[in-house]
């Protein structure tokens, strides 16, 4: 669809079904340096939250996000129905030397849970933020077709939990435990998160948390972890198609194509560094691998609730990649076996409270 006065062609892509929250209406229009993009929501529910994001592809190449577009409403990843939805994006601040590129549109849109009034802070700083049950689809999502032979997709429904909402740092290991852990890698970082510990360590740490609280606190199930990665998403990461280094600590010299270049760390950083997902959870791709309840093994066909993984293997689940790792192997769906008894360089964990 073609606007006029605009300096380079425009095609609007009229798309997205998430959730069962639609987008219609899609209209665009430049105002000098700017592009106002319009929209409508379709079937959303009155009093529901939306996060919004305008996406754009330049001559039918991959779509990225548009990093610097706002909502004239107020803020994008608090939009209600009711609100404007008018999205400008200074698009030549963003990308200069366009000339006769043809540009194309998505608006996104995914509902938020209210997760605030349910969250809370646990003794020694933890951060422990309120997941409402509920049902997602578990597996490769949109761009992530080669896992589907190792763990196709299936419908996991899942009764509401409680978790942290960075990874356990090296300060609260200390408070809880006395002391650091044997083979800590990155030592000397408070805020960074604990890594280089074994699964039992982190059971050691999981007993003691929950004799010091009163609360028994475990590690999440990948159902668990995932679903709160995901955050209502269903592409590669919670950001998208693709990640970049101002999102998330990871390999960047090991980028999807078509997907921005960036600067690695090779190192962990403090937790809270890059900014949280739709639902409020900090560093879920990149950073440390997180250590998860379950044994490691193909998964079992069909719908599922709550499912706690298989009942024995010969590794323990490790999620979410990290520092070292490269895009792919931080997608939402990726997940790998790990020697339980192994004290890994980039192994770290988060953790659950059930209601």
């Amino acid at each position: 669809m073609k606007a006029a006065g605009i300096l380079f062609p425009l095609l609007l892509l009229v798309c997205l079904k998430l959730q069962a929250q639609q987008i219609s209406d899609v209209t665009a229009v430049q105002q000098g340096n700017e592009i106002m993009v319009s929209a409508r929501m379709l079937n959303a529910e009155k009093n529901a939250v939306y996060s919004v994001e305008l996406w754009y592809s330049i001559n039918q190449a991959a779509f990225r996000p548009c990093k610097t577009a706002r909502c004239v409403s107020g803020d994008c990843s608090k939009i209600r129905p009711a609100d404007d939805l008018r999205i400008v994006w200074p698009v030549l601040e963003e990308l200069s030397g366009l000339a006769a590129e043809s540009l194309q549109f998505e608006v996104r849109a995914v509902r938020v849970p209210e997760l605030k009034s349910g969250s809370f802070t646990e003794k020694f700083g933890i951060d422990m933020i309120y997941v409402p049950g509920g049902t997602f689809v578990m597996g490769p999502g949109k761009g992530e077709s080669r896992f589907e032979e190792y763990y196709p997709n299936r419908e996991v429904t899942l009764s509401a939990y409680y978790m942290s909402k960075t990874e356990i740092t090296q300060k609260q290991w200390r408070d809880v435990m006395g002391s650091d852990p044997p083979e800590l890698s990155h030592k000397g970082c408070d805020q960074c998160p604990v890594e280089g510990v074994s699964w039992p360590d982190v059971q050691d740490f999981l007993k003691k948390l929950s004799a010091l609280t009163g609360k028994t606190y475990t590690l999440p199930t990948e159902a668990q972890w995932e679903y709160a990665c995901r955050a209502g998403t269903s592409t590669r990461f919670n950001t998208g198609d693709c990640l970049s280094d101002a999102q998330a600590n990871y390999n960047c010299d090991a980028a999807f194509e078509n997907c921005p270049a960036g600067r690695s760390r090779w190192e962990s950083s403090p937790v809270g560094s890059y900014p949280p997902n739709a639902w409020g959870f900090y560093d879920m791709h990149g950073n440390v691998i997180e250590w998860c309840s379950d044994w490691f093994e193909y998964y079992r066909q069909g719908a599922q609730t709550d499912p706690p993984g298989p009942e024995s293997g010969q590794g323990r689940v490790g999620r979410g990649g990290s520092w070292g790792f490269g895009q792919d192997e931080c997608q939402s769906a990726w997940r790998n076996g790990f020697i339980p008894t192994k004290r890994h360089e980039c192994l770290g964990f988060r953790i659950v409270l059930k209601p």
